[in-house]
């Protein structure tokens, strides 16, 4: 367990939880920045957590009133969750017997102000060789694919940030979609054919736009 006072850069975060690799590989945990955040702030929110678990409990009572109900307990609850902190919420649905949980960024800046990574491991030795060719399709070469691990080859889920959002899934499926809009989708571009001098071959250039696909 690391625990520093500052916000770990990707590329430190993905050093220190590579150290003590081989078989018996420890568990490595990383308390950073956004985790003493976290702690400080605890103290200023503890009257609404009582808010928030008495607005819950109310939750689970008749409701009465229909969906004037729903939406005055649904609000308080929604209420409550974004004053947890100060960079993210979350959207929270239920759907078909699931709750489903969305993080969202309060503001552009989010991911700076309080940083959150996810760490998938996944076994595709013996996996669908459809899996296997999607992968390499997509990290390979960038398509827009969407991927589904289904939960056989999940070895490790777990998403690091502020403790309160902090998830260790189990038996999880994993989907990685294409981040729409893509960064510089829509963009000109300008396809240049070089032959082995470095020179353009047969003076050949397309003009286009970068595609999503």
């Amino acid at each position: 367990m690391l625990v520093v006072p500052c916000a770990l850069t990707p590329s430190e975060r993905a050093f220190v939880m590579g150290l003590g690799g081989g078989v018996e590989r420890p568990r490595i945990r990383v308390l950073d920045r956004a985790w003493l955040d976290n702690k400080l702030a605890a103290s200023f929110v503890r009257d609404d957590l009582r808010e928030a678990a008495r607005d819950y409990g109310a939750e689970l009572a008749f409701l009465a009133g229909g969906t004037d109900d729903i939406d005055q307990r649904v609000g308080a609850l929604g209420r409550r969750i974004d004053r947890l902190d100060l960079h993210w919420s979350i959207d929270v649905a239920y759907r078909n017997g699931v709750v489903v949980k969305t993080r969202r960024p309060k503001h552009p800046r989010a991911h700076q102000g309080s940083p959150i990574y996810f760490t998938v491991r996944s076994h595709l030795k013996d996996a669908d060789p459809g899996l296997t060719a999607a992968v390499q399709r997509v990290v390979g070469f960038g398509t827009a694919e969407e991927l589904v691990f289904p939960a056989s080859v999940i070895q490790e889920l777990s998403v690091h940030g502020p403790e309160w959002l902090q998830i260790d899934g189990e038996s999880t499926e994993v989907r990685m979609s294409r981040l729409s809009p893509a960064p510089g989708e829509g963009q000109k571009v300008e396809l240049v054919f070089l032959d082995s001098s470095g020179g353009t071959w047969s003076g050949d250039a397309r003009p286009g736009r970068i595609s999503p696909q």
